[in-house]
């Protein structure tokens, strides 16, 4: 998906985990591997740039509805926030 100023919006796809997310390290080896999936082929995966770079990111939008707890989504937003602060 586009999300630029200027540019086209984009069209997105969701799509079940290949695995059951039972933790929050499930949800994150999913994210990585729909990262590796949507790349370019010169983006380069590091230890520290598992989901994301300066072009694009993996990001998490859990349903209002649900019922994910916060602990959860505070996890989730200290482990991205670490991979880009190194």
């Amino acid at each position: 998906m586009v999300f630029a100023p200027g540019c086209q919006l984009g069209t997105a796809k969701a799509v079940p985990c290949l695995n059951e997310a039972t933790s929050l390290n499930d949800v994150y080896v999913e994210a990585q591997e729909l990262w590796i999936a949507e790349c370019r082929p010169e983006t380069k995966i590091t230890n520290r740039a598992r989901l994301s770079a300066l072009w694009g990111c993996v990001v998490l939008l859990p349903n209002p509805a649900s019922q994910i707890p916060q602990s959860f989504l505070d996890e989730w937003a200290e482990r991205v926030t670490r991979e880009r602060e190194s």
